[in-house]
């Protein structure tokens, strides 16, 4: 370390100056090159985000469809039940009638 020493004290001011432009262009590259890595994970990152928002996005139109299907059919199938209802109280009231009116005729 002694001699490290020794030998930058005995520099010139211009030698120095030298090794200091050096080590700033390094570290200019250096920063440049971080840089560039950051802007490549923001790209990526971008990238993903928009996958995901994509994927999610239709993710949740097809649940909603889905679920849009579902209260379809189970509204559907509630209509056919009242239906069904509908004519089998039909069919008693048809059927009571006829056997009411089959007694006052026999009377």
């Amino acid at each position: 370390k002694k001699e490290v020493i020794e030998k930058f004290m005995s520099m010139s001011m211009e030698d120095l100056m030298k090794i200091i432009d050096r080590v700033d262009e390094e570290l200019e590259g250096l920063e440049d090159e971080v840089e560039d890595k950051i802007d490549g994970i923001g790209e990526k990152y971008e990238e993903i985000m928009g996958k995901y928002v994509e994927e999610t996005t239709a993710l949740k139109k097809e649940t909603k469809y889905d679920v849009l299907k579902t209260l379809r059919a189970a509204k559907a199938f509630e209509e056919i039940k009242e239906m069904e209802k509908e004519i089998d109280s039909e069919d008693h009231s048809e059927d009571d009638s006829e056997d009411g009116s089959e007694d006052y005729d026999s009377e």
